[in-house]
């Protein structure tokens, strides 16, 4: 999945030939990630309008402008303050606001997950209770189809991170999904 999504321009190691596969994501990582694969476009016309930004301004402006960032933690701060703020954006991104961008992109791109299946995916999360209201649609739909998956002790961890290869592999499972119309 790393390989892959190197291979197609969505993911970018963090210098000095290094992918750090084990280091956390953060909100504008995310948001990079999905401006690069579903928003190229987007992108390019957010990189010509604003050629001196930082290398995650033209992805991120991308994806929010596309509503991927709305009930998270970051869009939460962009809705407040209007404007791109590295410190806001770059602490880790737990799986509860991945989830809700990765279920935004979703409807964005005209997918939809069945109530059925979303149904029987809360029946598989342990810790089910522990996820906030807000999130449980995006967080049923993402794991009903196996975008995001449960860890090891069957729980969904809500508020734990998320890693750069765990990231790359949501990534092509998001692409999966939505090119097969699952």
């Amino acid at each position: 999945d790393i390989q892959r999504a190197a291979g197609r321009g969505w993911i970018n190691g963090v210098g000095g030939g290094r992918f750090n596969p084990g280091g956390t994501l953060s909100s504008y990582e995310l948001s990079t990630l999905l401006g690069r694969a579903f928003y190229p476009e987007d992108t390019q016309t957010a990189q010509a309008a604003h050629p001196d930004e930082e290398w995650w301004y033209a992805p991120c402006t991308a994806a929010y402008q596309h509503g991927v960032l709305d009930g998270t933690a970051a869009g939460d701060y962009l809705e407040a303050y209007g404007a791109w703020a590295a410190q806001y954006l770059s602490p880790a991104i737990s799986r509860q606001d991945m989830a809700q961008a990765i279920a935004n992109l979703m409807e964005d791109q005209g997918f939809t997950v069945t109530e059925a299946r979303k149904t029987a995916a809360q029946a598989k999360i342990g810790d089910w209770a522990g996820i906030p209201a807000s999130y449980r649609d995006a967080v049923s739909s993402v794991y009903a189809l196996g975008i995001i998956t449960g860890t090891s002790q069957g729980t969904f961890a809500p508020d734990q991170s998320m890693t750069r290869a765990e990231a790359a592999a949501v990534l092509c499972r998001l692409a999966d999904a939505l090119a097969d119309g699952r």
